[in-house]
């Protein structure tokens, strides 16, 4: 399937549309967006591959860079302020060259997320938009599951976006964000294991217990690329759903449609 861009349909709309950079560790997805609308798209397997995006969207709105899953710490913004590298090295051991911070107020207090990933070319898209920002798709979309509703039996929520090498997990314990991680455990029922093992930590067996039948889950990203791990929870949990997400498309979508959709969180 030949992309918008290929056939050169795409003409000024790009100065009123904003262009999403995401790299996951093995591939870099863009998209060009107007609001929930994606009018083009794409995927590089190298991370400078966004070079050949600079001459036909040179002129964009806005550009923002994010990296995708990427191992990450959070923590009050208070403890964390001058000591970012520190602590994601004392939580992951020697990071990445890539580390970015980012603030949010959305989550209750002030909080800060740390992100480190295997990217060395970073900084080079100020060569091509001078106006790029970098931006937390991880954080835009905790701050989406703290505004989500659930069901009113429901005391907790566990939400789960599912990559295809990677998992990003957190869970709202009335309201309040009470664990987050980023898991490479894809296989058998590690991404099972580690989202009932945070219960347990929180409360004890009992609790966990209780939690498991008063938790409403849910998934998104690329589930049909793990139909295991979705049967795995409905038999351990009674609520669980997919989210289809809010992306509309102006052409044909990818096959993998649903993992495009955290790349959209980084316009917060």
């Amino acid at each position: 399937m030949r992309t918008p861009m290929e056939t050169g349909e795409i003409d000024l709309i790009a100065l009123n549309s904003d262009l999403l950079l995401g790299w996951d560790g093995m591939v870099l997805r863009w998209m060009l967006v107007d609001g929930n609308v994606v009018l083009d798209f794409g995927s590089e397997e190298e991370p400078l591959g966004f070079q050949s995006l600079a001459d036909r969207y040179a002129r964009v709105r806005s550009v923002w860079v994010s990296l995708l899953r990427p191992v990450c710490s959070l923590m009050p913004s208070a403890v964390a302020n001058g000591i970012e590298g520190e602590v994601l090295k004392m939580h992951h051991g020697p990071s990445n060259a890539l580390r970015r911070s980012y603030q949010s107020e959305r989550l209750g207090e002030e909080v800060t997320l740390m992100e480190s990933g295997p990217w060395s070319a970073g900084d080079d898209f100020l060569k091509s938009w001078p106006h790029v920002r970098w931006s937390s798709c991880t954080l835009g979309w905790l701050e989406l599951q703290k505004r989500r509703t659930i069901p009113a039996d429901c005391a907790s929520l566990l939400s789960i976006d599912v990559g295809l090498n990677r998992a990003l997990m957190c869970r709202f314990d009335e309201g309040e964000l009470a664990w987050c991680m980023v898991t490479e455990d894809m296989q058998g029922e590690g991404v099972l294991y580690h989202a009932v093992n945070s219960m347990v930590r929180s409360g004890g067996d009992a609790a966990a217990e209780d939690a498991r039948q008063r938790t409403a889950v849910v998934f998104s990203g690329s589930v049909e690329s793990h139909p295991g791990m979705m049967k795995q929870f409905t038999r351990f949990f009674p609520h669980v759903e997919i989210e289809e997400g809010a992306l509309l498309w102006k052409n044909d979508p990818p096959a993998d449609v649903g993992d495009w959709n955290l790349l959209h969180q980084a316009v917060r």
